[in-house]
Formats: C-alpha cells, structure tokens, sequence
C-alpha cells in the first residue's frame, strides 16, 4: 500500500430516509479543503433531512479543514437545518476541546440510531 493513498482526503455520501451522511476519511488540511467545500456545498442545501458528518476514518485535520467544519456548521444553523457528527476519533477531539468546537458539535449515536426531527 502506498503511504501517501492513506493519507489522502476521501469522502462518501449515503442518503437514507432518514438522514445525510457524509463519511470523511484521511486528511483534511488546506490541499483537501476546497474539494470537501465542493462536496459540503452540494449536501449542505438539502435541509429537509439532519446532516451527519461521520469522522470515523479521519486521522488528521488542520485549521482550514476545522474552518471547513465552521462554515458548514453556520450554513446549517442560519437554514436551521440540523448538523450532527459521529465516531469522532479520540485526537480529532482533542483538537476539537482544545479550539472550542466541541460546543457547537452536536453528536449523535451510531447509524442505528434515530436523530431527532429526522425521523
């Protein structure tokens, strides 16, 4: 496996009846940042169903990849649309505590759970 291919930023999106997920995995720094705006933009408008951002895979983040996360948060508050995330990765909390985001961040259990106002 190359070492760089896992350090790539990928995203994935699954749409239920219920909710939006958008999977992040690899890296989300400034060279990833305007591709995943790109692909927040398209989900972001969609606000008759809550938006998850599943962290699971993402091993590192970066101020612009946080601003990211910033912005998509404000999109979907000023819409009043809701905005969860899930399986945060113990070191991506951190950063999260220590920036002061956690207290914006609404989580969610696991898949299997329902989200309120999302059915």
């Amino acid at each position: 496996m190359n070492p760089l291919s896992s350090r790539r930023f990928h995203t994935q999106y699954k749409e239920t009846a219920h909710r939006i997920t958008l999977y992040l995995s690899g890296e989300l720094d400034l060279a990833a940042s305007s591709s995943f705006r790109v692909i927040s933009e398209r989900v972001a408008s969609r606000k008759e169903k809550p938006l998850v951002i599943n962290l699971n895979e993402l091993t590192y983040i970066d101020s612009s990849g946080i601003g990211q996360l910033v912005l998509l948060l404000k999109c979907r508050t000023e819409m009043n649309a809701d905005f969860y995330v899930e399986s945060i990765p113990s070191k991506i909390q951190r950063l999260f505590d220590m920036t002061g985001l956690t207290r914006f961040l609404k989580p969610v259990p696991p898949e299997s759970a329902t989200i309120p106002g999302g059915g």
